[in-house]
C-alpha cells in the first residue's frame, strides 16, 4: 500500500478542524473539502504522525449507537417494580407489559449497572421456618409425587456411612480410625 504524502494545507485543515472533533468526523470533513476516500484510521495516523490532539477519546457518536433496550417507560417500570421480586419474575412482568422477549439476565446486568438491589438474599433466614411445617405430607405434595419418592426412602435396617458418622436404626455411632 502506498504511503500518503500530505500538503502543508491538508495537515494545517486538520489542525484548525481537530479540537473536539472525532477521527470519523474529521476524516468526513477531510474527504469532503479535499475529494479524497481517507479512512478514520489515516486520520488517526496523520494525527499521531504531526503531534495533533483532538482532546477527544472513544470513536465518537454513531460508530456504536447505544443499544436501547430499556426505554424511558421501561427504566420507570423497573425504578417502580424491582424491590422484593425475582430477577426472573420482573424479566416476565417486563416482557408481559411491554411485549418484548428480555432475557433474564439483560434485566439482571441493568440492576447491576445501575446498582439496583432487590432485597432478597436467595437463602432462607436463621429461624425462618420450613414451608411444609406443620403439615401433612399430603398436603404439600400430590399422590403422584408421594408415590415416585418412596423408591428413593431410607429403609428399616439401612445403614447410611458419612465421613467420620456411621447412622444405624436411628443411633449415631462416632467412626474413629486409629
Amino acid at each position: 500500500m502506498a504511503r500518503l504524502i500530505y500538503t502543508e494545507e491538508q495537515i494545517a485543515y486538520v489542525r484548525e478542524i481537530a479540537p473536539g472533533a472525532f477521527n470519523r468526523e474529521i476524516a468526513a470533513l477531510f474527504n469532503e473539502r479535499f475529494d479524497t476516500n481517507i479512512t478514520a484510521k489515516k486520520i488517526t495516523a496523520l494525527k499521531r504522525n504531526h503531534n495533533i490532539t483532538s482532546g477527544t477519546r472513544g470513536k465518537g457518536p454513531g460508530k456504536n449507537p447505544p443499544n436501547k433496550i430499556f426505554t424511558d417507560e421501561i427504566v420507570a417500570f423497573i425504578n417502580e417494580h424491582y424491590k422484593g421480586i425475582s430477577n426472573t419474575g420482573l424479566t416476565k412482568m417486563i416482557n408481559k407489559q411491554f411485549g418484548l422477549s428480555l432475557e433474564t439476565d439483560q434485566v439482571k446486568n441493568y440492576k447491576n449497572r445501575n446498582g439496583l438491589d432487590s432485597g432478597l438474599k436467595g437463602y432462607f433466614e436463621k429461624g425462618q421456618p420450613p414451608v411444609n411445617k406443620g403439615k401433612k405430607q399430603t398436603e404439600y405434595m400430590s399422590q403422584e409425587a408421594i408415590e415416585r419418592t418412596k423408591a428413593t426412602r431410607f429403609q428399616k435396617g439401612q445403614h447410611l456411612s458419612i465421613t467420620g458418622l456411621s447412622v444405624l436404626k436411628g443411633t449415631i455411632k462416632t467412626a474413629i480410625s486409629w
